[in-house]
C-alpha cells in the first residue's frame, strides 16, 4: 500500500517528479531551468527526491541549484 501511494504521488496524474522540479526552479526565477540529475546530498531526510538543475538567473548569469520535494511539502529551491 505505501509503495503505491508512493508511485501514484510521484508517477500519477499531474507533472511528475521533474515537472514539479522544472517549475519549482522557474517560479524561484531560474529561467530556462534544465535538470542535471540527482542531488545525493543537497536535501533533508524529509525529501522525497532532489534534482540539480541549471540555468540562468535575472541578471543573466549561468547558476546551478538544488530542488528538493517531499511527497508532503512543495519543493523548495537551494543555491
Amino acid at each position: 500500500v505505501i509503495i503505491a501511494f508512493f508511485a501514484m504521488i510521484c508517477f500519477g496524474p499531474g507533472p511528475g517528479p521533474e515537472g514539479m522540479v522544472l517549475e519549482a526552479a522557474e517560479a524561484s526565477g531560474i529561467a530556462d531551468p534544465e535538470i542535471e540529475g540527482w542531488a545525493w546530498f543537497g536535501c533533508s531526510e524529509e525529501d522525497t527526491f532532489s534534482y540539480k538543475v541549471s540555468g540562468t538567473n535575472v541578471r543573466g548569469d549561468d547558476i546551478t541549484a538544488t530542488v528538493c520535494c517531499g511527497i508532503v511539502k512543495s519543493c523548495t529551491v537551494r543555491y
